[in-house]
């Protein structure tokens, strides 16, 4: 009665030792038992697993195994990872889901590495949708937005909205960041395209439309991000919110063993973006220490960090052996990839159509499958990430599947 009441509430059943002594002690009073606050086994365990499977049987619920049970948590998982945005709500929407399907809940584990999965490959094809509109789109003075109801109906621009308001933010932070410009079709999987209103900044000041920002010195460091590339490090500056507009930022990069001093600059960037700039010729390997600040015409900031950071090279990436159709799937064979300094951080096969979004599968135990494979030709390659970048293999092209 204890398994078959926690199973009920949990949805999954939990080790004997966790069950708090209160609940039993309940239960016994209900059932109008002597008290007791705890319940044991033999050691063989026979009996609790035959008390596992009557409890399934009595509430009609299966076990979460076999492919059935995973491909039913994947296609759930992907069908969601196209509305929310955050991988904890996929993970609730997915339990909520298998439990209305009666599986049993498998372990934590197993459901935030589906979702992670989903996650990613969703965040892949959105950005694959983005990128077949951004050769077209200058970033500087346009951005590309696109969004999905909770029903998954994509939200989006189209004629007659030309000049019409994208707003970000809400209450007092909201603020207009696009105008209405061009796109592709209406509500597809292109996104629409907005002039940035921050890239007009000084058109909008020559004509009155805003008024000019005096300048003020930084009082606060700015915030350096630092990111290792091959034989070099690539600095990212994230202005602080003092009020000020940062004209120019610049990073110093020493080598403690030397004193010798590596300098880099750059200015904000129209598009909003943190600005970034590189400093090469390091030594892969070797510890630099990285100071930044930023600057205006009033004087400026702090100086940020230290922070310690060490260029990397990118991954050696394997290739693709073979890739064969399968039941609306691509099913790639690959060869490992390796990382010398920076350790890899994920394997991915992706696959393009010449139109569509691209399927990406990531890669476990020298496989990978990649869902949703129509009957077209697709070209693949197989890409090896680590915090130094990526590197993509050969191209394999899968030729189209007969009809």
């Amino acid at each position: 009665m204890v398994q078959l009441k926690c199973f009920q509430y949990l949805h999954y059943f939990c080790s004997i030792d966790q069950i708090p002594p209160e609940v039993i002690e309940h239960i016994s009073a209900c059932m109008g038992l002597p008290p007791q606050q705890e319940i044991t086994y033999p050691s063989a365990h026979r009996s609790l697993y035959r008390h596992h499977e009557a409890v399934r049987k009595l509430l009609g619920v299966q076990p979460f195994t076999g492919p059935r049970a995973r491909n039913d948590a994947v296609r759930i998982a992907r069908e969601v990872s196209q509305i929310v945005n955050t991988r904890i709500d996929i993970i609730n929407i997915l339990i909520a889901e298998l439990v209305r399907l009666d599986y049993e809940l498998p372990m934590f584990g197993a459901l935030v590495k589906i979702a992670e999965k989903e996650h990613e490959a969703a965040e892949q094809a959105l950005a694959a949708a983005i990128h077949a509109v951004a050769p077209q789109a200058d970033a500087a003075s346009m951005l590309c937005a696109a969004g999905v109801t909770a029903r998954g109906a994509i939200i989006d621009s189209c004629q007659g909205d030309s000049g019409g308001p994208l707003v970000a933010g809400s209450g007092s932070a909201t603020r207009l960041v696009g105008v209405v410009s061009w796109g592709k079709e209406c509500a597809t999987t292109f996104a629409g395209v907005y002039t940035r209103v921050a890239a007009e900044y000084d058109f909008l000041v020559q004509q009155g439309a805003v008024a000019p920002v005096a300048p003020v010195a930084p009082t606060i460091a700015p915030t350096l991000l630092v990111a290792p590339r091959p034989g070099a490090l690539l600095v990212t500056f994230v202005a602080a919110s003092d009020g000020s507009r940062p004209v120019a930022f610049a990073a110093d990069v020493v080598d403690p063993a030397t004193g010798r001093v590596w300098s880099c600059f750059t200015g904000p960037r129209k598009d909003e973006m943190p600005p970034t700039c590189a400093v090469e010729g390091l030594t892969d390997g070797t510890v630099y220490s990285v100071t930044g600040i930023a600057g205006t015409e009033a004087g400026n900031s702090p100086v940020a960090g230290p922070v310690l950071a060490s260029p990397a090279p990118v991954p050696t990436v394997g290739r693709i052996v073979r890739i064969v159709r399968g039941a609306g799937r691509l099913i790639a064979r690959v060869t490992p990839s390796t990382s010398t300094v920076s350790p890899i951080t994920s394997t991915l096969v992706i696959c393009w159509p010449a139109r569509g979004l691209a399927l990406v599968g990531e890669v476990e135990g020298g496989r990978a499958v990649l869902a949703g494979a129509d009957r077209v030709r697709y070209g693949c390659v197989l890409r090896a990430i680590n915090d130094a970048g990526h590197s993509d293999s050969a191209r394999v092209l899968v030729p189209a599947g007969r009809r």
